[in-house]
């Protein structure tokens, strides 16, 4: 299940909204020009075929996206009994060119910085997330899984990112959802 937790910038401490309903979560996200798709998960495979698996995958079931590079992320979760911080935030960057974010295995939240919000956007294995370009970003995976993330792009230099000297995430306290 998706749910999208909504912030004010110099808020970081109480939320302004959580959506749970996929219509409110997808017409919210395409307020600020990020896409949400739901795309078959990929079948467990052994872990040096995860990236082919998950490129024709999205060939296959989305044929028209100028998605032709990709990389593969592992993360490891906190352990199931520790609680999700700023801390656990990893440092947030931003890419020069749009971004698929298509989550393989296990569950997480992608945090966004869309203009005074910060988006929080939880989700499972077959999300797919279309991101503007200059979106800073930073991505947790759920306490107590690790997950698995193919980044896309249309070019392997599109899935270089530049770390923020300023992160907008600093001082947010994430719902445990």
């Amino acid at each position: 299940m998706t749910v999208l937790v909504l912030y004010a910038r110099d808020q970081l401490a109480c939320p302004q909204k959580l959506l749970t309903h996929d219509e409110d979560i997808l017409a919210a996200l395409a307020e600020q020009g990020i896409g949400l798709q739901r795309v078959a998960p990929v079948a467990p495979v052994e872990q040096g075929d995860w990236l082919a698996v998950g490129q024709q995958m999205l060939r296959e079931q989305l044929p028209d996206s100028d998605y032709s590079a990709g990389e593969l992320r592992s993360y490891e979760g906190l352990p199931a009994y520790a609680e999700a911080t700023s801390q656990s935030i990893e440092p947030a960057c931003q890419y020069a060119r749009p971004l698929g974010w298509l989550l393989l295995r296990g569950a997480g939240t992608l945090f966004l910085q869309r203009g005074t919000q910060i988006l929080a956007v939880c989700c499972e294995a077959g999300s797919l997330l279309e991101l503007p370009a200059d979106t800073p970003l930073s991505f947790v995976p759920r306490v107590g899984q690790g997950c698995l993330l193919l980044c896309l792009a249309s070019t392997p230099d599109d899935l270089r990112g530049q770390p923020l000297t300023a992160d907008p995430f600093v001082g947010l306290e994430p719902l445990d959802l």
